[in-house]
């Protein structure tokens, strides 16, 4: 009689040793606010989690990168607007020292020490223009463009005047062109390619913490489903050996 008593109570003590487990997870899922907190919670959402973690990270560097390489387009252009200015200056003066009614000698003088300050300007431009320790307009590796330096231009008559200013006017063009292109390739394809990997990084977080992240109201409800059924159990389980025990004596008697 009393070992069938002791092998009867061995089921709701393994139930109440499973509920307490079942307890202690759910715990540790509203504590940690995710449902896998090892392989054995979910052996496949695990391996699939794991692989669009990995992923995830990926898409975060090259979102860097492509930051990175486009804050070097934009100091590469910024340099080039610079130079802009210096080369419309530049025309400007000429386009005055190439009229031959008014400009006088001390007036060509003063023009000619205006391009010789604004060509200083703009080669050195060209030299320190830079990102990091690359520097960006003067054909070396991993430059943006490779313009040439201006040579000296002399404007002391009206024709050579004339001749700066339609030197200046190719350069113009030179320049504009080239920012036409970083512009284009900024919008179009740095913009674009960002645009998609932070599509795809949304999606994938979205769809990582749906099988990772733990759901607090239903395992709320589940944590208090495991604290009833533990109270519960216990509280069965103590009347048992209660009622088991009033019986050992009666039958003892």
């Amino acid at each position: 009689m009393l070992f069938s008593s002791f092998t009867n109570s061995l089921a709701p003590i393994n139930n109440l040793i499973n509920t307490k487990l079942e307890l202690g997870k759910s715990y540790e899922k509203l504590s940690s606010g995710m449902k896998i907190n090892r392989a054995s919670d979910d052996p496949a959402g695990l391996v699939i989690s794991e692989k669009m973690r990995s992923r995830i990270a990926e898409i975060s560097q090259l979102i860097r990168n492509i930051e990175y390489q486009n804050n070097k387009y934009t100091v590469a252009e910024s340099g080039l607007a610079s130079m802009q200015v210096n080369l419309q200056e530049i025309r400007d003066v000429a386009l005055a020292a190439s009229d031959e009614g008014v400009v006088t000698d001390d007036m060509r003088a003063a023009y000619q020490t205006i391009v010789n300050r604004n060509i200083e300007g703009f080669n050195n431009i060209i030299k320190n223009t830079s990102f990091g320790t690359q520097t960006l307009l003067n054909g070396a590796e991993g430059s943006v463009a490779d313009i040439d330096e201006l040579d000296n231009l002399d404007i002391s008559d009206p024709e050579q005047a004339r001749q700066a200013v339609n030197l200046i006017d190719e350069k113009i063009d030179e320049i504009l062109s080239l920012r036409g292109e970083i512009g284009a390739k900024q919008k179009y394809q740095f913009g674009s390619q960002k645009s998609n990997l932070q599509t795809e990084f949304i999606n994938l977080t979205g769809a990582e913490s749906s099988i990772r992240d733990t759901d607090m109201a239903r395992e709320y409800a589940h944590m208090v489903s495991y604290e009833i059924k533990l109270k519960a159990g216990m509280s069965l389980l103590a009347h048992r050996n209660r009622l088991s025990g009033f019986l050992v004596n009666i039958l003892a008697r």
